[in-house]
């Protein structure tokens, strides 16, 4: 592999981050080491400590991963005194010392991160006026509303009247983009397609695989109520396909549309990328990956390390990534954003840009995170573009005096929506027009 995974534990100690909220679940062993020999040695340390859990790899993805995922198997039947209630406590038992020498096994993590709502943005400013349920949606957390507009897709320049004679490509790490927005007879996307020139292409379609689903808590609300990330995608794409037409857009879903990402498959996302961009310079330009991290240290350094090391290699390739600053209003650096706050002597050089989000008046956004650290600032509040078609029951309709209503849950193909996600899909777009 290209990446440098050695100590990558050890690089935030230098740093003075804080150390924000924390979460859990599968192991993580970097994939240069023999998987197998890795999964024997945790199952015999595990039996030898009296407990009955035990690890397995996870059916990965197609692709070469940085890192792979162990899945930890709960006992079938209860053991006595068992040692071990939860994956953390599996992870703590295997790192052990018995006695004075030093823990041989391998170098192991808890693999997943929380990742934060695009939608609701702290203290929302909330309008008021004659239907208070109105004006507190259309003022209120800035997230997805519904609008309608008749828009032609942008013009595109033919391949013979762009430098290189090709189209430059921006990878979008988000959830899976919809063909169909805002809807036929002119779709702005249209069908994947693989061509060079093509508007977008899943990655799939190159041999990308994600990896297995896994397991969620199960939704309890007796409605149809929209996920929250549902569109995030489709909305990043219509906001590239606004400033760069001549851009092809390169799909690597990586988010479902109930927000859940997983940092190993995010990493190994990131590793195929440079995979693909070291046997064909031309496979990427620009990664925009509207995502923000959050981790807790020290528990996250091994993982925040793997993450900055397949960045580095990147960034020696030549390939910016553009993140957001997230949402929270608070100057707190975010992942992957806070590796630009960091000057930390031995590490890599990460080409992060990271974007916060501005007014339409050109004003900072009140949500936007701030600080040295975000470089580089965008128009992110009441933007327009793409949105899947979808009418769920979670808001009913609000209705006036002659009875005329809004459903603010019936989408046609465009909405208006917020946040530093999308003053990042501006920027990245920006930088593959340039």
């Amino acid at each position: 592999m290209p990446f440098n995974l050695e100590g990558a534990g050890h690089w935030y100690r230098l740093a003075g981050l804080p150390e924000p909220h924390h979460s859990d679940p599968p192991l993580l062993v970097a994939s240069g080491a023999d998987v197998a020999e890795t999964v024997a040695w945790c199952n015999a340390r595990l039996a030898d400590l009296g407990s009955g859990w035990r690890v397995e790899p996870e059916d990965g993805p197609a692709t070469r991963p940085v890192v792979t995922a162990l899945v930890v198997r709960r006992p079938e039947l209860s053991l006595p005194d068992e040692p071990v209630l939860s994956v953390s406590d599996v992870l703590a038992l295997l790192k052990l010392r018995t006695g004075p020498s030093p823990w041989p096994g391998p170098v192991l993590a808890v693999g997943s991160f929380g990742f934060d709502n695009p939608g609701p943005k702290p203290g929302a400013v909330r309008q008021t006026g004659p239907l208070p349920e109105l004006a507190a949606l259309v003022g209120g957390p800035l997230g997805r509303i519904p609008v309608t507009a008749s828009l032609p897709p942008p013009a595109r320049r033919p391949l013979s009247a762009l430098p290189g004679g090709r189209r430059p490509v921006v990878a979008l790490l988000d959830t899976a983009l919809d063909p169909h927005a805002p809807g036929r007879p002119a779709p702005w996307l249209g069908d994947p397609d693989p061509g060079p020139d093509g508007v977008w292409a899943d990655a799939g379609q190159y041999g990308w695989r994600r990896g297995p689903a896994r397991l969620r808590p199960p939704e309890t609300a007796s409605f149809r109520s929209m996920p929250k990330c549902f569109g995030h995608g489709t909305f990043s794409a219509g906001l590239i396909r606004q400033v760069a037409p001549d851009a092809r857009i390169l799909s690597v879903p990586v988010v479902d549309d109930d927000g859940t990402t997983h940092i190993d498959q995010l990493i190994n996302a990131f590793g195929w990328l440079h995979e693909q961009r070291t046997a064909d310079p031309t496979f990427v330009d620009v990664v925009c990956c509207p995502i923000t991290v959050t981790a807790n240290l020290p528990d996250d350094a091994l993982v925040l390390g793997w993450l900055r090391a397949v960045l580095g290699a990147l960034g020696g390739a030549g390939v910016p990534v553009v993140v957001p600053a997230g949402n929270d209003g608070s100057p707190v650096p975010t992942f992957p954003g806070a590796f630009t706050a960091l000057s930390v002597a031995g590490t890599p050089d990460v080409p992060v840009v990271t974007v916060g989000a501005l007014n339409p008046d050109g004003s900072d956004a009140y949500y936007s995170n701030h600080g040295d650290w975000v470089q580089v600032r965008r128009p992110g509040s009441a933007l327009i573009s793409l949105m899947p078609v979808w009418d769920g029951d979670e808001q009913p309709p609000v209705r006036g005096s002659a009875g005329v209503g809004v459903d603010p849950d019936a989408f046609r193909g465009w909405a208006r929506w917020s946040g530093t996600s999308f003053a990042c899909a501006l920027h990245a777009g920006e930088l593959a027009a340039l």
